[in-house]
């Protein structure tokens, strides 16, 4: 199966099964082969499938996982709020999520190749100079230009061991929430909550919380940055004085 048969057929199937049970409308654009690819990477390390949709029933499997996934995002979404992180602020920005699983309201930042799928612009972090950018393929612009001062993401579709976290640094100064969650029975579960420790090890501050309810779980870690940037400071400044 070709990469693009294989994005289309999947795509026709979200359309019709998924975004219909979700109550959502139709996707602006046709989904791209690696956001697909990464959504059944998550599917196959959580439920042990192979590696291929070779049939229809595979495929099937594969629609009706995304739509647990979905409904189980918005719990986690539910469980964050909790822990007082903003999904609807525009001063909090969400990385690399697309409509199956983005957390954020409207007022927030999704900042995402997967974007156009949210009927948002299309962008990307990068690091330029040891310093974190918004990319938007037209121009670079730092987070805190943009009045950003939170950035969150959960459960990435990829483990990139080349992933720069600089932008995670304490002394970056943002307040930073990175979650992962799935179900109990997921193979992955402790590789998934092993990965956050590190990562808050690695980081040196913060503090991880965790969550079970039911057949499910739920993992965040969340820092406090200290601000360097003085419009960093002038934001924080302004926000605690509404």
């Amino acid at each position: 199966m070709s990469n693009e048969y294989f994005a289309a057929n999947i795509y026709w199937l979200i359309e019709t099964k998924v975004l219909k049970q979700l109550n959502q409308k139709k996707l602006p654009f046709a989904y791209s082969y690696e956001y697909i690819e990464g959504l059944y990477s998550l599917y196959r390390k959580s439920r042990g499938k192979g590696q291929a949709l070779k049939t229809d029933q595979a495929i099937d499997d594969f629609i009706d996982w995304i739509i647990e996934y979905r409904n189980l995002t918005e719990k986690y979404a539910m469980f964050v709020n909790s822990h007082n992180i903003d999904l609807n602020s525009k001063e909090t920005a969400e990385l690399n999520k697309s409509i199956m699983d983005s957390i954020v309201g409207s007022e927030a930042r999704v900042i995402s190749p997967y974007a156009y799928t949210l009927n948002r612009e299309v962008s990307n972090i990068v690091q330029k100079d040891k310093h974190t950018y918004i990319d938007n393929f037209k121009t670079l612009v730092m987070p805190c230009d943009e009045d950003i001062t939170t950035i969150i993401t959960q459960n990435p579709y990829y483990i990139n061991p080349n992933l720069n976290y600089n932008i995670m640094r304490k002394d970056e100064g943002y307040n930073i929430g990175i979650g992962v969650y799935g179900y109990e029975d997921d193979l992955d579960k402790e590789e998934k909550l092993e990965s956050l420790k590190r990562l808050a090890k690695e980081l040196g501050y913060g503090r991880l919380y965790t969550e079970e309810e039911g057949k499910s779980y739920f993992s965040l870690f969340k820092a406090v940055g200290t601000p360097k940037d003085s419009k960093i400071k002038k934001i924080i400044a302004r926000r605690s004085h509404k």
